[in-house]
């Protein structure tokens, strides 16, 4: 895991490149930073708020990493499978940040160079090649993850107030 130093650095760098509007990348390396860091990061980018009490710092080692990552795969797969324009890319923008983190810099320069230059068929290839590399199945198997894009609404019974 890269050091909290280098992941201020990198959340830095990656703000300034303004491809994220919504900050899910960002949001990455906000949980890899512990308390202090997080702090600093706010006030860096928030110089009003005050500081935080506390924060969960969700990914502290490589092997917590790999682990998110892996489990995510299916739900990246479901969302490219059903087209799911924002939430597909969302994806593709987690792992970039997911394969800085862990320091796989080979992986990560390609596939961020793919997002920046190539984005396109719901960042399948990107999570293909992800998945390619690391071993894991290149398909959701689990549909219960996403219900189907066109699937019939049911309705919702509200209890009724007096």
């Amino acid at each position: 895991m890269r050091s909290q130093d280098e992941i201020m650095q990198q959340l830095r760098d990656r703000k300034e490149l303004g491809h994220d509007p919504m900050g899910n990348e960002l949001m990455e390396y906000i949980y890899a930073l512990d308390l202090e860091h997080v702090n600093k990061a706010f006030a860096e980018m928030r110089p009003d708020e005050e500081p935080l009490k506390e924060h969960n710092q969700l990914y502290a080692t490589d092997e917590k990493m790999l682990h998110v990552m892996q489990d995510y795969i299916d739900f990246a797969y479901n969302k490219i499978e059903q087209q799911r324009g924002l939430s597909a890319e969302r994806s593709v923008l987690h792992y970039i940040a997911w394969l800085w983190l862990i320091g796989n810099d080979a992986l990560y320069e390609k596939a961020d160079a793919m997002y920046q230059k190539n984005y396109r068929d719901y960042g399948r290839p990107i999570i293909d090649m992800i998945a390619d590399h690391y071993g894991w199945p290149k398909v959701a198997r689990d549909e219960s993850l996403m219900p189907a894009r066109n699937a019939e609404l049911v309705p919702l019974k509200l209890p009724v107030r007096p």
